[in-house]
């Protein structure tokens, strides 16, 4: 239940006082009595609640309840009139009411608790529906206070707000036909008397004990971020208790079944630091504090108009979270036998069509957990509410998806790695809009079976890096590195996340991680390659760097004659690696070495001649080879020719240049930068190391569409490709949404196949608010966009289109490959478009 509610599960008086509250309801058309009482009759007959999860939003006036097993409540404003939806999710039906007698007041909003007196509304007033239908009211004024629902069926309220309250103690009870309420003095606060004020205990979260004793914990104060109280609602008492070991905020609070407290959830508009990923239960018998297994993504609801997130126990004891940024819920199970008394890891659960951001979890079962209400973003902006509610079932098998439905995959930079018809996917970051733009680092490791479509979750990465890379080492065990990114202000991923560079590898037979090693000459390096003991890494300046894994020694490659930045490196077979794209010195200068001249009398016999570059960087025009030799010390760069695309281009010549349509030469001795016809969209090197490159023609030039070339093996010559028909007829602007070149392994692994892409899949920005909800129309949303795959078919020289579907079903949802690719021999299917390397293989 949302951790601001905090109302602990109904007992069967309180379960009987609900259903006979929407009997009353349900009874109001015949019933002219309780029509006089207000409660109002039905406003329509059911409607589905997938077809009220896809309206227009409609403001709220309190967070949604559940009323009894299989129900929800969710509270509406349908101008200045409030109106109660019945949630079924038995029959998947949602009936609204109208609830005449609440009075409503502009940006103020209700806390609805469910107690055996009946059903509470607390907030610009206090209204009690009574089991027999009778409706008591109180003046009070409040914005959504924090409530408990106590055992005797009276709730505890503290302070007069959610987001800032004064920390007053007061207590509500149904007496002799009456509201009362009693006054049991202020909350402790952290802060002088001096700084106390309107903004006391902001953000404290609370859960009834079994001893009837009231728990209240944390604050955005930091004197107060793990304050733990323990309230006696009948004398108002506090009694200070251990200390959270975290910061907390609008805390998840959840009693277990054995009586213990489990928190979760991190400092409000925080999501990056530990607490958000931790989790800790509280033993009240004996005040101590223990950590359970952290989460793979922070749990953390930070939005406008969001409070915290929530969770749910289930009946056989395991707990579900939810109610955060991210698109899933997150289930820990209870197993006998472990020290903490549940599994070693969290799973993911869903997912969800919508972001519900502050919205309800409510276990319907062991297997089916609902969430309802919340918030989500929209049109790149956030927030707006979220109607109606999800269904999410809990898997049989721990850990186990079928449907190659992958979590990782949807992800912004995961390690992808496959070996046969096996995937590992782990790490990344997923990034949405909240208060501000944010990337969460995940933990997620996932094996996918390609044959079986069976996605099981591994054990979580060792370390937190925004992205990540990965190779399989050999058929057991897989190397995964950090990647150091950087900020829009250039600050280092590294700086937040120590170990974000750094490596460990995973064992499929134990089902462990080894070691994390972080190694400096490693920290912003890429990984290239990896095989058996060794593994090869990019790093600045043209550097490629051999690690042996046994030892952890890192040892240069010679290095490239030419410095060259930002470039795309693959190691091919035999041990070739080619250096291609970004920036490059275009000369070469002769070096002399003193120490080999001074010993001999004859230096050009004795000395070899040896270059290095010199200049400043442009785009590169050609790309080197690094030929490795068995003699040490005897490997070897060499150049390839210069791209047909940069020595000519038939350009519209800048004003004072010439006639439109010269032909402009580009001398491999330019150093004029301004005189770079076009911009490069992209290089790729294919495994027979031929380099592929994707040129944007200048605004000014004649030529309409973006230039395909590719060079020849041995680097000798490039030859111009065609770009589909589609393309070639079009703008520039055609592909201003993002075209790629895609290589991948074909499914039988005979080689690699060509492709093309054009869409956007590349912006993690907005995939929180879009892709997942498959009613989301296409107007309100403005990345989303019809995305086309084109193969190219080597022996028949041309293009053709395989595929086309919505960007939001591409990165992590099996697609269907056309013709010519599938036939008589079988479906072809496709994972992880927004990969350099998707995914392919063939269904029968």
């Amino acid at each position: 239940m949302s951790a601001w509610l905090c109302a602990p599960a109904a007992s069967r008086r309180a379960l009987a006082a609900i259903a006979a509250f929407l009997a009353v309801l349900a009874m109001v058309s015949v019933d002219a009595a309780a029509q006089d009482r207000q409660l109002g009759a039905p406003l329509a007959g059911p409607r589905t609640i997938d077809g009220l999860s896809r309206e227009p939003w409609q403001r709220t006036f309190a967070s949604p309840v559940q009323s009894r097993p299989g129900e929800t409540l969710y509270f509406e404003r349908q101008g200045s009139e409030a109106v109660v939806w019945r949630l079924d999710w038995h029959s998947r039906l949602a009936t609204p009411y109208a609830l005449k007698a609440l009075p409503l007041k502009e940006d103020l909003r209700y806390t609805v608790v469910v107690s055996d007196a009946g059903l509470w509304f607390i907030g610009p007033g206090i209204l009690l529906v009574r089991p027999d239908g009778r409706v008591l009211q109180l003046p009070f004024q409040a914005d959504e206070p924090l409530a408990v629902g106590l055992q005797d069926g009276s709730v505890l309220v503290l302070g007069e707000a959610k987001k800032n309250h004064t920390g007053q103690i007061r207590r509500l009870r149904f007496e002799a036909g009456a509201v009362v309420m009693d006054d049991k003095g202020v909350l402790p606060s952290g802060r002088t008397e001096q700084n106390k004020g309107y903004w006391s205990r902001y953000g404290v979260a609370a859960v009834a004990l079994a001893d009837g004793r009231v728990m209240a914990v944390g604050g955005a104060y930091a004197g107060e971020a793990t304050q733990v109280d323990l309230i006696d609602p009948v004398s108002g008492r506090v009694q200070r208790a251990a200390p959270m070991p975290h910061q907390r905020s609008f805390a998840v609070l959840l009693r277990l079944p054995d009586g213990r407290v489990l928190a979760a959830g991190g400092q409000h508009f925080d999501c990056n630091e530990q607490a958000a990923r931790s989790v800790d239960v509280y033993e009240p018998k004996t005040d101590i504090w223990r950590a359970l297994p952290d989460m793979p993504l922070p749990l953390c609801a930070d939005a406008a108009h969001a409070t915290g997130p929530s969770g749910v126990v289930l009946p056989d004891g395991g707990v579900v979270l939810g109610g955060h940024l991210e698109q899933h819920l997150v289930l820990l199970r209870a197993v006998a036998g472990e020290p903490t008394g549940y599994a070693p890891a969290w799973e993911l659960l869903g997912p969800l069509n919508r972001q519900r951001i502050s919205g309800m979890v409510q276990a319907l079962s062991s297997r089916e957990v609902a969430v309802a209400g919340g918030i989500h973003g929209a049109e790149g902006t956030c927030c707006w509410g979220t109607p109606g509610g999800d269904l999410v079932q809990v898997p049989a098998l721990p850990g186990v998806r079928t449907g190659t439905l992958s979590f990782g995959l949807g992800w912004g930079s995961p390690a992808v790695a496959r070996r046969s018809h096996r995937v590992f996917v782990g790490g990344g970051h997923a990034h949405g809009t909240s208060w501000s733009a944010m990337s969460r680092p995940s933990t997620l490791a996932e094996m996918i079976d390609l044959r079986t479509g069976e996605v099981r979750q591994l054990p979580p990465l060792p370390f937190l890096s925004t992205g990540a890379q990965a190779a399989w080492l050999d058929d057991d065990r897989i190397l995964v590195k950090g990647v150091v990114s950087k900020d829009s202000r250039g600050v280092s991923s590294s700086a937040r996340f120590p170990q974000a560079g750094a490596f460990a590898v995973f064992s499929m037979k134990s089902a462990r991680w080894g070691p994390v090693h972080q190694v400096a000459e490693l920290t912003e390096a890429s990984l290239v390659d990896a095989e058996g003991d060794d593994a090869y890494f990019a790093s600045g300046g043209s550097t490629v760097l051999h690690l042996q894994l046994s030892t952890r020694r890192v040892k240069p490659l010679p290095r490239a004659d030419l410095r060259q930045d930002n470039a795309s490196v693959r190691r091919l077979a035999g041990g070739r690696i080619v250096m291609a794209g970004g920036l490059m010195q275009r000369q070469r200068m002769s070096v002399i070495d003193p120490v080999c001249e001074a010993g001999t009398f004859n230096p050009q016999r004795d000395c070899p001649e040896r270059f290095t570059g010199w200049g400043a960087l442009y785009p590169a025009n050609r790309y080197q080879s690094y030929i490795p030799s068995t003699l040490p010390g005897e490997g070897r760069w060499q150049e390839s020719g210069a791209s047909a695309a940069w020595q000519a281009w038939r350009l519209a010549a800048p004003q004072g240049a010439g006639a439109p349509g010269t032909l402009w030469p580009i001398a491999d001795s330019a150093l004029d930068s301004s005189v770079v016809p076009g911009e490069v969209v992209q290089t790729e090197i294919d495994a027979g190391g031929r380099v592929l490159r994707l040129i944007r023609p200048p605004r000014d030039s004649a030529v309409q569409s973006l230039m395909f070339e590719r060079s020849d093996p041995d680097g000798s010559r490039w030859h111009a490709l065609p770009l589909p028909e589609e393309l070639r007829k079009g703008q520039p602007a055609v592909c201003e949404s993002g075209c790629r070149l895609l290589l991948t392994p074909r499914p039988d692994q005979a080689g690699e196949w060509l492709f093309l892409r054009e869409g956007d899949l590349d912006d993690d920005r907005w995939w929180d608010a879009s892709r997942r909800d498959p009613h989301l129309p296409v107007e309100r949303v403005p990345q989303y966009s019809l995305a086309r795959i084109w193969w190219w078919d080597e022996p028949g020289h041309r293009w053709h289109q395989v595929l086309q579907a919505p960007v939001d079903g591409l990165r992590d949802r099996p697609q269907r490959l056309g013709a010519p690719l599938s036939g008589s021999q079988g479906q072809v299917m496709s994972l992880g478009w927004h990969l350099p390397r998707p995914l392919l293989w063939t269904s029968p």
